[in-house]
């Protein structure tokens, strides 16, 4: 993918792969644009073939080990043999992942998205799933961003810079000798608001300088057909009476099983829904990497097209149909550091980290939790955080109404009976110090659990619970290198390739005050408000979203939950 250049003058290739002006046709381009317009189309579907190589061999050889722990010496050494011809592989074939036939296995419940950034181009790669029909294909929309020099590293020293402060400011104010008056408790909130607005403009920053206008891209899918319908006729009434001149161009009179059709209209459509939180200027940048047309051209369309989606907010809410499908967001070693759900394009979203492709298919195997679902915790091992109340509450509640939840306050449980529990419970909670919960969860013992339910069995019947683990930097990605070089990996890399669907946790240190009232919240909206199996209306993911501006601090607690793995 780095390989990749864009055709002059530069512009997104996969915008101009369809425009095809009067007085030039597909026929008459020259030898160079034809080998580049290849070159890209080529390397955008190689995109989920670069993101979690190492999780994907991985995942492979647990499954295996897995299987050949159950077996006795003998057969063990039998099927490992020149002369077996029992496949070994764990969960897919490596001619799905390079073809992309496992993106077909998803449906059309949730998109995909993949943030890579290129450092032999200083650029950032955004694609997208093409969603627009309701069976999933394995092509892609592809977009190329610049990015200035030093800008993500400057990045993230400032949000490193800013935590580092945060924590030294809350050291200073705990020595003092008066640490318990007012005075001191007033300034600790003030500088804690202050830190927190600092944050919110740096989510700001990431949003202008990284994403950029490419982030029409990760805008949101309708999830009912009549909610999509009225897109697309939105999308045709605003070409028809605005921009025929350009939908005669592209060719936009086709059907949507044309797959070239399907990708125009697929970008149209996301432009036109974005198109509302778009500056003016980034629309023209948009619409004239799509067309060749003059400045008033651009400007008329890029105004009708603000009016009309407009009026397509509207009439969604007419409609009732507000809900979207889920975004699996995949980040490489570098993007995943930055507090991307908190960035005004996606945190309205209901938004779910992915890692590899055999984990995401692994994971979607599974059952999904049920309306009364089992719950296993550990709530404050180290018996030093008196504000966590509100959770450690709820769950002795929870735990003396039946026999569905039941765990652990004030202690720290044997880690074996922890990955029992793991293997057979809905829901793990913890809630306490981050460095606990890594002695709890040991990373090899995480990914190996549980068993292969039968021999030939493909699938993984390890960890079944989704992880809450609430404590400071729980799911922090370490890095590889800063030029992502060596994949990065967490304790919820861990997790998933055990088996569990979701694991949500923090990215950096937080109060455990605001934590702990966010997490009861949190799993009384999930658990007992939202029964319903559908993850856009009452699944883990809306509930975080809607909860995390309600946080004493929104940012430096409610932006540093994040999920990885699949929708719940």
């Amino acid at each position: 993918v780095g390989a990749a250049r864009p055709p002059r003058p530069p512009r997104p290739p996969n915008l101009e792969e369809g425009t095809n002006s009067r007085e030039r046709s597909p026929s008459r381009e020259s030898g160079d644009i034809a080998f580049s317009r290849a070159q890209w189309k080529l390397c955008k579907q190689v995109v989920p073939c670069a993101f979690g190589v190492s999780l994907l061999f991985m995942t492979e050889l647990r499954a295996m080990q897995r299987r050949l722990e159950k077996m006795d010496h003998w057969s063990a050494l039998e099927r490992l043999g020149p002369g077996s011809t029992t496949s070994m592989l764990g969960v897919m074939a490596v001619e799905d992942v390079c073809s992309g036939n496992w993106m077909s296995q998803l449906g059309s419940d949730m998109s995909l998205a993949w943030l890579q950034v290129d450092w032999k181009s200083s650029s950032l790669q955004i694609s997208r799933s093409v969603d627009v029909n309701p069976k999933r294909s394995e092509r892609l929309l592809s977009q190329r961003l610049p990015l200035q020099s030093q800008v993500l590293r400057g990045l993230q020293d400032e949000l490193q810079q800013l935590h580092r402060s945060n924590s030294e400011k809350i050291k200073e104010l705990w020595q003092r000798q008066d640490k318990k008056s007012e005075a001191v408790r007033l300034e600790f909130w003030r500088s804690r608001k202050g830190f927190d607005d600092q944050l919110g403009k740096l989510v700001e920053k990431i949003q202008k300088e990284v994403l950029g206008v490419g982030r029409f891209l990760l805008a949101p899918w309708p999830q009912s057909a009549a909610a999509k319908q009225r897109v697309l006729d939105s999308l045709r009434s605003w070409l028809t009476n605005e921009a025929a001149e350009m939908a005669d161009g592209l060719r936009l009179n086709g059907s949507l099983d044309d797959p070239e059709q399907a990708e125009h209209v697929f970008l149209l459509a996301l432009l036109l829904i974005e198109a509302e939180n778009l500056e003016v200027a980034e629309l023209l940048l948009l619409l004239g990497q799509l067309w060749d047309a003059g400045r008033s051209a651009l400007r008329r369309w890029a105004y009708s097209m603000r009016r009309h989606s407009s009026d397509l907010r509207g009439s969604l809410k007419e409609l009732n149909e507000a809900s979207e499908v889920p975004l699996l967001l995949y980040l490489d070693g570098v993007m995943a550091q930055l507090p991307l759900e908190a960035c005004p394009c996606l945190r309205q979203r209901n938004v779910v980290r992915g890692l590899a492709p055999s984990i995401t298919l692994s994971s979607l195997a599974s059952k999904p939790v049920a309306a009364e679902a089992t719950g296993f915790f550990v709530i404050d091992p180290a018996e030093d955080c008196a504000a966590m109340g509100d959770v450690r509450q709820l769950l002795t509640s929870w735990s003396s109404h039946g026999q569905s939840w039941h765990g652990h306050t004030g202690k720290l449980p044997e880690p074996s009976r922890v990955l029992e529990e793991l293997c057979r419970k809905d829901v793990f909670v913890y809630l306490g110090h981050g460095e606990r919960v890594r002695q709890l969860l040991r990373h090899e013992k995480l990914q190996v659990a549980g068993e292969v339910a039968e021999e030939n069995d493909s699938r993984r019947a390890g960890l079944r619970s989704t992880l809450m683990l609430l404590g400071c930097s729980s799911v922090k990605i370490q890095k590889g290198s800063m030029e992502g070089d060596i994949e990065s990996f967490g304790l919820a890399s861990s997790a998933l390739l055990g088996g569990a669907p979701l694991v949500l946790g923090a990215q950096w240190d937080v109060l455990g005050g605001d934590l702990d009232k966010l997490a009861s919240r949190l799993l009384q909206r999930w658990l007992k408000e939202g029964k319903t199996s559908c993850p856009s209306r009452g699944g883990l993911l809306t509930a975080l979203k809607d909860l995390r501006p309600k946080c004493l601090l929104p940012n430096l607690t409610g932006a540093s939950l994040v999920c990885y793995g699949i929708p719940v």
